[in-house]
């Protein structure tokens, strides 16, 4: 019993780090990173390194959050930083999917929410003995699963918006109309990633209490003799 006690707090422990991953990856602003450039004539491009003495002319870099972000463009007379509002930059010339963003962002918090609770069950499991299943070893399996379940939507969520909008532009149409392009120039940034270890951790905890001897079954059900007699009797 101690032995699948250690298992346990193993798991609360590990539930911890996945909530503080989610936490992170909300926070950050590198679920998407784009180099665009400015589709200009090699000539000009040349002429502009040779004057400053700068590799970055026509090039930039853009970093977003599910929330705000960063860009760093060089028109050709210097690098310029501007800050994105997400929601912003939805509603005004539609950066990604609305449904999808909002998905993300709620899958994302529930799997903070049910990783709190497995973290939680966890602790009480160590601490006492659990009468009813669903506070116990049972419950663990289940909070987890949940856990894990939503974070991999929230991926899944993600990486439909990575290939229905922000492969193909990251940028507003003003730039647009400059002549810049992200297309095929962006890829996934460590706040995904951050995602991706939390439902590592999930699913290494679903792992740890089957490693522990906890069987995710209910118990068998035992029909007594007076149920028998009871249903002969019908």
């Amino acid at each position: 019993m101690q032995k699948k006690k250690v298992y346990i707090f193993v798991t609360m422990i590990i539930s911890f780090v996945a909530v503080g991953l989610i936490s992170a990856a909300l926070a950050t602003e590198y679920w998407i990173v784009a180099w665009p450039e400015r589709d200009v004539n090699q000539t000009t491009k040349d002429l502009a390194r040779n004057i400053s003495g700068d590799g970055t002319k026509f090039n930039g870099n853009v970093h977003l959050g599910l929330f705000t972000g960063q860009k760093r463009i060089d028109y050709g007379f210097g690098e310029r930083t501007s800050d994105v509002q997400v929601l912003d930059a939805i509603k005004d010339h539609g950066l990604m999917n609305f449904g999808l963003w909002v998905c993300c962002i709620i899958f994302s918090c529930l799997g903070i929410v049910w990783g709190l609770i497995g973290a939680g069950f966890a602790i009480f499991n160590v601490s006492t003995r659990p009468i009813e299943t669903i506070t116990g070893p049972q419950g663990i399996y289940l909070w987890n699963l949940l856990a894990g379940l939503f974070t991999m939507l929230c991926i899944g969520m993600f990486v439909a918006l990575y290939f229905l909008n922000l492969q193909k532009n990251v940028l507003n149409p003003r730039e647009r109309n400059l002549l810049w392009t992200s297309e095929n120039r962006a890829t996934f940034g460590y706040s995904f990633y951050l995602v991706v270890g939390a439902t590592v951790c999930y699913i290494l905890n679903i792992l740890l209490m089957a490693a522990s001897g906890y069987k995710p079954r209910p118990k068998d059900s035992k029909i007594t003799m007076d149920a028998m007699d009871g249903v002969m009797m019908y």
